[in-house]
């Protein structure tokens, strides 16, 4: 009987110290929507070993630009030195200087841009990638690039720098590819915050394409390479047709077609294209990483048995 009496409270002490140790794990690694959180603290790279620049763009308004007057921020992202080694910021007025304002041609109406209308007024932002080519120029391969938008006054999470060095070289390694974009949401797809035209036409009309997810643009990361500069290049050249970078309407829209985000769109498409052509090393699952309320404190992974079904359309 004692026996038995011992090897009852045996059980009851391995199944209470399962489930403290269940508890603690899944509040450590996951959410309720069950997206993976990974922790950034142990990650220990330095300057002297890496050459990791940032890149950024802002406009000035009137009079060297009609777009917003972003300048307050400049400060706020020169005081970030100490995070990299060298920081570039490109406006308006310095593309134009140097023979480059078709990147930044001022348009009438923003069209189908219609939730971020001053975009029409700086190219609506054909110039990303330029910028991007344009500082990888001065740099070696195996040197990394990151861009991040600078409206921090909007966003004030966009000024926190904290261990983005770190940040930025984990993410380049559990993605195993040279250039990193990170998916905006669960929910939004190509199809809705794309102009259709540019599926037909860039995307091939492809199924795969169409529910493909929508990238968010204002954290790039870049390691030179031949395959980052193509992919680059392709998105550079994709951003100058005029048919796919302005806010007009060419075409029947998806009927579940919301607005237009122009280059950022531009880049989804290629990306949606390369993994379906399973074009150099880029993962089947790319980008894999998000970024909760654009804070890069809050990275997590999509979920692999909730957040890939647009992946039945890759063989169609």
């Amino acid at each position: 009987m004692k026996i038995k009496k011992y090897k009852n409270i045996t059980i009851v002490i391995f199944i209470f110290l399962l489930i403290i140790i269940t508890y603690y794990f899944s509040n450590k690694y996951f959410k309720s929507n069950k997206i993976q959180y990974f922790s950034n603290e142990n990650v220990d790279q330095t300057k002297e070993k890496y050459i990791i620049n940032l890149v950024t763009f802002y406009s000035e308004g009137p009079p060297n630009d009609n777009g917003l007057n972003l300048s307050i921020n400049k400060d706020n992202i020169l005081k970030q030195n100490d995070h990299f080694d060298n920081i570039s910021i490109y406006t308006p007025k310095r593309l134009k200087n140097i023979g480059l304002g078709k990147y930044v041609k001022e348009y009438n109406n923003s069209g189908l841009v219609t939730m971020n209308k001053g975009m029409s007024k700086i190219g609506f932002c054909a110039w990303r990638p330029k910028i991007l080519l344009l500082e990888l120029e001065k740099m070696n391969d195996g040197e990394i690039i990151i861009y991040r938008d600078i409206n921090i006054k909007k966003y004030p999470v966009l000024g926190n720098y904290n261990n983005i060095r770190n940040i930025a070289l984990r993410i380049l390694d559990i993605v195993e590819f040279d250039f990193f974009v990170p998916r905006e949401n669960h929910k939004l797809q190509l199809k809705q915050l794309t102009k259709t035209n540019i599926i037909r036409e860039l995307g091939d009309n492809h199924p795969f394409t169409y529910n493909f997810p929508n990238m968010i643009c204002n954290f790039l990361i870049v390691r030179k390479s031949k395959v980052s500069i193509q992919l680059l290049k392709e998105w550079e050249n994709a951003c100058l047709k005029e048919e796919w970078i302005n806010g007009e309407k060419y075409g029947e829209l998806h009927p579940d077609f919301m607005w237009s985000c122009p280059e950022q769109s531009i880049l989804g498409v290629i990306i949606a294209n390369w993994v379906r052509k399973k074009k150099h090393n880029i993962p089947k699952n790319y980008p894999m990483i998000g970024f909760k309320g654009r804070n890069i404190d809050n990275m997590f992974f999509y979920d692999t048995n909730s957040d890939y079904d647009y992946l039945l359309d890759i063989d169609k």
